[in-house]
């Protein structure tokens, strides 16, 4: 059968043509921004000595090599694409190599002097990770939502986030790997400062705001001239990406990982099960130290709360009675044991896969089962309570 395509089909066919073309010259819009930015960065704004990356070494190496005439082509072809893309000339024009001078040309609305105000005076803004994509040049960029109108981005140079390169990884591994975190934290909420930004595109820089964020925090004090934040204090964090085992968090500008065990004193079969990208927390500090001037040297946070754990599980096990049968779901197994969530309460139980299995076949992880509590225990490791159970029958698949 021959395939006709219909004035429809014809019309849908341009329309999804035309929308990958703007997302193209989108793109290219975007990466002459970064290249700018990368050529006119601000010296009053660079990272202090011992924390300049990449990229700064090439302005370094390279500044005032770019002639008139390259940044002259520069223009014209951001002039072109933006009337391709039927979008006003921006009126402000902003040099970041005049240092803080800026000229501002009338007709200006509020979100160009918005803008310009949050560039000058290093504001820090907040944003949702959206989208993730590789460079021409093997650089990855993420998109970040719109600030005053503007498209948002920032370089991976600028992002902060430093991620463990193995012995034998070979470059297009790691690259691989880098991509695959970047991702894991679209829709993740982070905060930045302007860098640079023309042709209503903010080049961003999560690495310089995250310098002042936790400068600020760790060096704050009461009016009594102690810290405000110490050893035990609770304090709110930023879920950026989560894995089976682990997530990745940020406090107060600082990376951190929570494992299965800073999560909770209790067993946890998997992290994915209880946070999500995006989600505020809140974590304890273990340990802090600062030098004489107050600088941040060392940090430790966990997410357990093990006396607040231990009040709330002894509560929900005083629900439970030897010999009688609940509905509980498998979370996770072992080659020895299955471990268990009741389902009345969310307390935790295990089963040994050796006499602890009464049905006719081996249940698996998710499967909803009918469990008889055989008695109540204490883990050694943690001191919560726990109940061992017989499995009896299966019931169903999922929560």
């Amino acid at each position: 059968m021959e395939n006709i395509l219909n004035e429809k089909d014809l019309n849908q066919a341009e329309m999804e043509e035309t929308t990958a073309d703007e997302m193209l010259r989108t793109e290219e819009l975007e990466d002459m921004a970064l290249d700018d930015a990368v050529d006119q960065e601000d010296p009053e704004t660079a990272p202090v000595e011992g924390q300049i990356d990449k990229e700064e070494e090439i302005l370094n190496h390279g500044e005032g090599n770019h002639s008139g005439r390259t940044m002259g082509r520069r223009q014209t072809k951001a002039r072109r694409l933006l009337e391709q893309m039927s979008q006003p000339e921006p009126q402000i024009k902003h040099s970041v190599l005049a240092g803080r001078t800026e000229r501002v040309e009338t007709g200006l609305d509020n979100n160009d002097i918005q803008v310009s105000n949050a560039r000058r005076e290093n504001w820090i803004i907040e944003g949702t990770i959206e989208s993730v994509r590789l460079r021409g040049n093997g650089r990855i960029v993420l998109s970040i939502s719109d600030y005053c109108g503007y498209r948002v981005v920032i370089d991976e140079e600028n992002m902060g986030v430093t991620i463990r390169r193995k012995e034998d990884e070979t470059d297009m591994q790691y690259r691989r790997k880098m991509m695959r975190v970047f991702e894991s934290m679209i829709g993740a909420k982070i905060f930045y400062v302007i860098q640079y930004y023309e042709n209503k595109i903010i080049i961003g820089n999560r690495k310089r705001a995250n310098e002042i964020r936790s400068g600020a925090a760790f060096r704050r004090k009461n009016s009594a001239g102690e810290y405000v934040l110490s050893v035990g204090s609770k304090v709110p964090a930023t879920v950026l990406s989560v894995f089976r085992y682990f997530a990745y968090i940020d406090v107060f500008g600082l990376p951190y990982s929570i494992t299965r065990h800073s999560f909770r004193a209790s067993y946890v079969s998997a992290i994915s099960d209880y946070l999500s990208v995006g989600q505020e927390i809140e974590v304890y500090i273990t340990e802090l130290e600062r030098d004489e001037n107050g600088n941040l040297l060392k940090l430790g946070v966990t997410m357990r709360n093990d006396e607040k754990e231990l009040e709330e599980q002894t509560r929900l096990a005083k629900g439970i009675v030897e010999g009688m049968e609940y509905l509980a779901v498998i979370t996770s197994r072992t080659s020895k044991a299955f471990f268990l969530q009741l389902k009345t309460n969310g307390m935790l139980c295990y089963a040994y896969l050796s006499g602890g299995v009464r049905c006719r076949e081996i249940p698996e992880v998710g499967d909803q089962v009918v469990v008889r509590i055989v008695e109540e225990q204490v883990n050694r490791r943690t001191g919560m309570p726990t109940f061992q159970v017989n499995i009896f029958r299966r019931v169903g698949r999922g929560n």
